[in-house]
């Protein structure tokens, strides 16, 4: 008895941080997509694009089960809500041909009770991916002479 309760709490907390480190793990994964979906969102429905399509298309839009590429990506995620994202955004002009880059940076609460402390420095972690695509702008199409 005496050496399982001074395993034990060992144990736990290995168990318990790795599955907080994998939430961790899955929520990257999640946030590195949202970066390139928005970039290539942007890249390719930019709106200063006179073929870029319908002017409905928003996105950066932040809200979770909502229409956009954050929305759609989170849905199934508890605890994220639209507060917990941060977008930044460096688009070329409409005629450019660079790259255009998104900066899709999360701040999630920890929620796995011991592994939190573990895998979580103060009970949140920062999980930040950028993206960069090729602007697609009209440029590339010599219809339109620019």
């Amino acid at each position: 008895m005496v050496e399982f309760a001074m395993a034990i709490l060992p144990v736990l907390a290995v168990v318990f941080g790795m599955i907080q480190w994998s939430i961790n793990a899955y929520l990257h994964l999640i946030v590195k997509h949202a970066a390139f979906g928005i970039v290539r969102c942007e890249a390719v429905a930019h709106p200063g694009m006179p073929d870029s399509g319908s002017e409905d298309v928003d996105c950066l839009a932040t809200d979770p089960g909502g229409p956009s590429v954050i929305g759609k990506l989170f849905t199934h995620v508890s605890g994220v809500q639209a507060g917990d994202f941060a977008v930044t955004t460096t688009l070329a002009s409409p005629h450019d041909q660079t790259l255009d880059s998104v900066t899709v940076t999360l701040t999630y609460k920890c929620t796995v009770p011991l592994g939190n402390q573990l895998a979580c420095t103060g009970g949140k972690q920062v999980l930040a991916a950028t993206a960069r695509f090729p602007n697609q702008g009209s440029s590339y199409q010599p219809i339109w002479g620019y």
